[in-house]
């Protein structure tokens, strides 16, 4: 039955019940029948990205402090001058789509970040990039 179908003071009553609840900072709900009232405490609270990762964080801990960790180095971008490397690289990037493997489109900016690191990531590198980056949309 909807609310709106009682009489007004039970709407007032009820809109009163809510506002206390609220005030208390209470999330559950209330069940009033004509035999008792019950109230059952819900939590609507999603964990935040915070409380999953400090609820992992040992895990990540231990992960870091593993000896073992085995990074493959990826190949180097092809082409003769750093300039013809910047533009495969970014040629490559203006043709990412959906169907595009996330390895392939990983490895595609971290060789775009490699080669602009050698250039001490100034001004002039970035635009060059830049330019190719935008020449395709």
């Amino acid at each position: 039955m909807d609310l709106s179908e009682f009489p007004s003071e039970v709407r007032i009553t009820a809109v009163a019940f809510q506002n206390i609840l609220r005030s208390l900072g209470q999330e559950g709900t209330l069940k009033i029948s004509n035999l008792e009232i019950e109230y059952e405490e819900t939590s609507t609270r999603r964990p935040s990205h915070t409380d999953r990762v400090h609820g992992r964080l040992q895990y990540f801990i231990a992960e870091l402090r593993r000896e073992c960790t085995d990074l493959t180095p990826l190949p180097s971008p092809p082409g003769k001058s750093w300039e013809e490397q910047i533009e495969i690289i970014c040629g490559g990037i203006n043709l990412v789509n959906n169907n595009t493997r996330n390895e392939e489109q990983l490895q595609l900016y971290y060789q775009l970040g490699s080669l602009l690191s050698l250039r001490g990531f100034n001004a002039a590198s970035r635009s060059f990039a830049k330019t190719i980056l935008l020449a395709h949309k």
